[in-house]
């Protein structure tokens, strides 16, 4: 079809028909729509980051807080296999709850230090954590390495979630290495 044809049909076409389709309008849409689909998405935009933000409470720093949550009157006991030192901590696999309810027999979680966590050695000895101390890794001190088996009470925990790996926490009372 040539431009001009198209034309000619332009021009042909029924005046009233051309009238009818001006006659109908747009359904007109509020203003105020707009707004509201901005709000929602800036309001699911900070739900999903508080949300993100809340999830992962533990960090790799070099110095790991007292897990916060649950206090125990009593401390619980658990053995672990050290997966790695990570600050002022260690990553840990349970090998066997015992009586304790919380963590599971192959549960993840990082043991903290705090000021109360005593280290009982091969030879009897103790040491108690230093969190002023940064002179020395305490890993470097107490010396067990990756894999070592470790009797652990802890005092405090945050609540166990599966899928937290090592996110989960308990802050460790005494540490024992297993000959």
């Amino acid at each position: 079809m040539k431009a001009n044809d198209l034309l000619d049909m332009i021009g042909n076409t029924d005046d009233g028909i051309v009238k009818e389709a001006k006659k109908r309008k747009k359904p007109a849409v509020a203003r105020w729509t707009k707004w509201v689909a901005v709000a929602a998405c800036i309001c699911l935009a900070i739900g999903i980051a508080v949300s993100h933000n809340s999830s992962n409470v533990v960090t790799d720093n070099n110095h790991a807080d007292t897990a916060q949550g649950h206090v125990l009157e009593t401390p619980q006991k658990m053995t672990v296999k050290i997966v790695g030192w990570a600050g002022d901590g260690f990553r840990v696999t349970v090998i066997e709850a015992e009586k304790n309810t919380i963590f599971p027999n192959g549960a993840e979680l990082t043991i903290v230090f705090n000021e109360e966590t005593v280290f009982i050695l091969s030879d009897g000895s103790t040491i108690t954590f230093n969190p002023e101390d940064d002179s020395t890794p305490i890993s470097s001190i107490v010396g067990w390495p990756d894999g070592s088996i470790v009797h652990a009470e802890f005092t405090a925990y945050e609540d166990y979630n599966e899928g937290n790996h090592y996110y989960n926490r308990a802050t460790g009372s005494h540490l024992e290495l297993v000959e």
